[in-house]
């Protein structure tokens, strides 16, 4: 599950795709979208070819993780106005190889999170056992 907040007018959404090695190869990928509208441009790699998706509070839109290989995505800036607040929350399957780990797939949101480390002290994973 990845949960992105956009807020005001700063908010963005760059071009990308969710094309991770960690998500099953015949899975769907399921995005809820709350709070104000924006507008999502899909664009086919390799071309000009986009197709623009108005979505909504309480909307939902899926995608196949194959369709991540021929197409990118992206919110026109300014995403929202400047008292605007929108979430997203997107749900993907994760490979059974990776069945017992902690997976999280950065984005433009997930910039500040510090993982932990033996050697310096930060916040995330500091009580999970395993390699990082």
């Amino acid at each position: 599950v990845v949960v992105n907040k956009y807020q005001g007018s700063e908010a963005r959404m760059p071009r990308h795709n969710d094309e991770h090695s960690n998500t099953a190869p015949d899975s769907q990928i399921y995005t809820i979208s709350l709070g104000d509208p924006c507008s999502i441009t899909f664009t086919e790699k390799g071309t000009d070819n986009t197709a623009c998706v108005d979505v909504t509070d309480n909307s939902l839109y899926a995608m196949s993780f194959k369709s991540q290989h021929f197409w990118s995505r992206h919110a026109p800036s300014p995403v929202l106005s400047a008292d605007s607040v929108r979430s997203s929350i997107s749900f993907r399957s994760i490979n059974r190889a990776n069945r017992n780990s902690t997976i999280i797939i950065g984005d433009s949101n997930t910039h500040n999170i510090k993982f932990y480390h033996e050697n310096k002290r930060s916040e995330l994973g500091k009580d999970i056992t395993g390699t990082r």
